[in-house]
């Protein structure tokens, strides 16, 4: 495995940018959602190495993971700080996509406070700026944000129309759970429980990508809105372990809350 290669590599030589690439690799590649408290070692030290090191590019990537893992630990007060460093290294590097990321993260914050209106407006600037110079993370982030801002305040059905290009457009991401979500807050039961049945092997698969949990939260709303026990059941069951915790949807891009929330 390559993480055990570089691990070696940085033990035999003490060359610490050689443990800073091992520590970026193991966060990019072994991340699982139980894996919360190797991440959350891996990143701090990252991010201190990164910082001896004057290597910019390895603080930003470890700041972005570092935020993703602290929120999912439900810590929003280190949260905010780290998105507040996160965002003076990015102004101060000039890189373009960092900044706009520093953005994202202030609006995954505004998502859970309610401020819709404004998550709306910078979705849709997103979207934009993603059509325009093909920054698939911009378009992508925009129209998630579109989609969960207007699912909360009574326009879903004004949404699924293009979440629906987006699963066409993008195949391999689980846009059935979302999709799910969705239509069921725009009240339709058929069309949510046809979602969730073929939703529901992207739950109970054994591997966890970091859009497991928020194929969870959308799913348990799901089962909620139609009554399905079963459903419900099976996502408890593997949702139990992360008690505690908050679903946060891949790098940091949004969260659904608490994962106890969704264990009802």
């Amino acid at each position: 495995m390559l993480c055990d290669e570089l691990s070696g590599l940085a033990r035999a030589t003490g060359n610490p940018e050689s443990r800073l690439r091992e520590l970026t690799a193991r966060r990019a590649v072994l991340f699982t959602p139980a894996n919360l408290g190797e991440r959350l070692g891996w990143t701090k030290e990252a991010v201190e190495l990164a910082k001896r090191l004057g290597d910019v590019d390895a603080e930003l990537v470890n700041r972005c993971f570092r935020i993703t893992d602290v929120v999912q630990a439900g810590d929003f007060d280190a949260a905010l700080s780290e998105v507040a460093a996160f965002k003076c290294v990015a102004v101060a590097a000039r890189q373009p996509e960092c900044v706009w990321m520093a953005e994202m993260f202030d609006h995954t914050f505004a998502l859970l406070r309610g401020e819709y209106e404004r998550v709306t407006r910078f979705g849709m600037q997103s979207i934009a700026l993603g059509e325009r110079v093909r920054h698939h993370n911009a378009y992508l982030s925009g129209g998630l944000y579109v989609a969960l801002a207007s699912a909360e305040v009574g326009r879903a059905r004004d949404v699924l129309p293009g979440l629906g290009n987006y699963a066409q457009r993008y195949p391999r991401m689980p846009y059935t759970a979302l999709l799910a979500f969705v239509t069921s807050r725009s009240g339709d039961h058929e069309q949510t429980r046809d979602l969730l049945e073929r939703s529901m092997p992207l739950a109970i698969r054994d591997d966890r990508d970091n859009l497991w949990f928020a194929t969870m939260a959308e799913l348990s709303e799901c089962a909620l809105f139609l009554g399905a026990e079963a459903h419900a059941a099976a996502l408890r069951a593997a949702l139990a372990p992360f008690s505690g915790m908050h679903a946060v949807i891949g790098y940091g891009v949004a969260s659904y809350g608490a994962v106890d929330r969704h264990l009802g």
